[in-house]
C-alpha cells in the first residue's frame, strides 16, 4: 500500500514540477520581479549553463582553449533566446567551434519571463564567451 502512495507522488511530482519551473523560466523558484532582480538570474542562469553545455553538444577543442567569442542574441518576454549569431570571435577559432558555440546559446534553457518594468519588447543581448577546455576550470 505504501508502495503504492509513494509511486502515486512520484508521478504526481514529476507531472507537476515541469509546470513550477515553466512558470518560473525554469527555476523553480516564483519569476523575477524588476530588473534587477531579472539580470541577476539571467546572469546567473547564463553562467551556470554555457561551459557545461558547450561540453555535451560537442568535442571542445584544445587549440580553441583561450579563445574567444561575443555572441549576440535576442531575449524574448517569455524567456525565450533566438536569433543567436556570433558578432566576433578570435581569429584562430575555428568554424566548428563557432558552429558549437551558436548551438550552445540556441539550446539554453529559457531565462526569466521578463517582470512589470521590463516591458513586452524582445531584448538584444550580447555576452563574451571564453574557451575553456579543461574540465576543472569553471
Amino acid at each position: 500500500m505504501l508502495r503504492t502512495v509513494l509511486s502515486s507522488l512520484c508521478v504526481v511530482l514529476a507531472l507537476s514540477i515541469p509546470s513550477l519551473a515553466q512558470q518560473a523560466g525554469g527555476s523553480g523558484l516564483p519569476p523575477p520581479a524588476t530588473l534587477a532582480e531579472w539580470k541577476k538570474a539571467a546572469s546567473f542562469r547564463l553562467k551556470a549553463n554555457i561551459h557545461p553545455r558547450m561540453r555535451a553538444i560537442g568535442r571542445l577543442e584544445p587549440e580553441s582553449d583561450g579563445q574567444s567569442a561575443t555572441i549576440a542574441f535576442q531575449i524574448n518576454p517569455d524567456g525565450r533566446i533566438t536569433n543567436v549569431k556570433i558578432v566576433n570571435a578570435s581569429e584562430g577559432l575555428s568554424p566548428r567551434m563557432q558552429k558549437y558555440i551558436v548551438k550552445t546559446f540556441e539550446t539554453m534553457p529559457r531565462m526569466p519571463p521578463f517582470p512589470p518594468d521590463m516591458g513586452a519588447m524582445p531584448d538584444l543581448v550580447t555576452v563574451a564567451v571564453n574557451i575553456n577546455c579543461d574540465s576543472k576550470k569553471p
